[in-house]
C-alpha cells in the first residue's frame, strides 16, 4: 500500500517527543511509579508503535531491524545470529565503560550544565535479578528497534537522499536526547555509545546481533 513521508515519520516523531518528555516527570515519581511508568514507555508505548507501522501501515518488521534489504545485502541463520550478538557484546562494553569515562570527564569542566541525575536504573536494580533481567532487556529490545532501526524509517522518509553518515548522526542525536534527564555525562556516554552503535548496524546490516550485544552489556553494567 502507498506510505506516505507523514505517515511514516509522524508516528515515530511523536513516540521520541513522548519518551523525552517523559524524562521530565522522572524527579517527580516515587519507585513504585517509575516501573510502572517504565513499562509504559519501554514495553507499552513501542509495541503499540510497531503493530501500528506493520499492522495498519502494512510495514514488514524486518524494515526495522535491517539495514538494507537489497538482494545482495548480508544475512544471517538463527545460529550466526546469536554468535554475532556474544561476538559483539565485548565490544559494546567496551564503549559502553568508555563513553562513561569519557563522559563523566567532560561533565566535571560543565559541572552547572545539566547537572545531577534522578532515577538510576542501576541503584534501583540493586538486589533484584528480575529487575536486572527487566531492565537490559527492554533497553536492548527497544532502544535498538526503535531508536536505531526506527530512527532508520524516518531517515529514508524524511531525507530520501540521506547517506549513510547523515544516519549515524541523526539516530545517536535522537538516542543522546533521551538521556536527557541523567545529566551531561550520560548524554556524552549515549552519543558516543550510540555512533558506534550506529556504525555497527550499517556494518552488519541486522540489527538483532545488537540487541542481543547491548542487552548483555546492560546487564553485565547492572552485576
Amino acid at each position: 500500500m502507498p506510505r506516505s513521508r507523514a505517515a511514516m515519520c509522524l508516528p515515530l516523531i511523536g513516540f521520541y517527543l513522548c519518551e523525552i518528555a517523559w524524562g521530565s516527570t522522572l524527579p517527580v515519581l516515587t519507585p513504585q511509579q517509575y516501573w510502572l511508568s517504565d513499562l509504559f514507555n519501554f514495553v507499552a508505548l513501542p509495541v503499540a508503535v510497531l503493530l501500528f507501522y506493520t499492522r495498519r501501515l502494512g510495514l514488514p518488521l524486518s524494515q526495522f531491524y535491517r539495514y538494507s534489504t537489497a538482494p545482495d545485502a548480508a544475512t544471517y541463520t538463527k545460529r550466526e545470529l546469536i554468535l554475532l550478538g556474544l561476538i559483539y557484546t565485548v565490544p559494546v562494553c567496551i564503549v559502553i565503560v568508555l563513553s562513561l569515562h569519557i563522559g563523566h570527564i567532560v561533565a566535571s569542566f560543565f559541572p552547572h550544565v545539566l547537572a545531577g541525575d534522578t532515577y538510576n536504573s542501576v541503584e534501583l536494580s540493586k538486589g533484584h535479578f528480575l529487575r536486572k533481567v527487566y531492565l537490559a532487556a527492554t533497553a536492548g529490545l527497544m532502544e535498538e528497534l526503535m531508536y536505531r532501526g526506527g530512527g532508520k524509517i524516518v531517515w529514508r522518509y524524511a531525507f530520501p537522499s540521506g547517506g549513510n553518515t547523515g544516519y549515524v548522526l541523526f539516530t545517536t542525536l535522537i538516542f543522546a536526547s533521551l538521556h536527557w534527564p541523567h545529566g551531561l555525562f550520560n548524554i556524552i556516554q549515549a552519543a558516543l555509545t550510540g555512533l558506534v552503535l550506529g556504525v555497527f548496524y550499517i556494518r552488519l546490516n541486522d540489527l538483532r546481533p545488537l540487541i542481543i550485544a547491548h542487552a548483555l552489556s546492560d546487564f553485565i553494567m547492572y552485576l
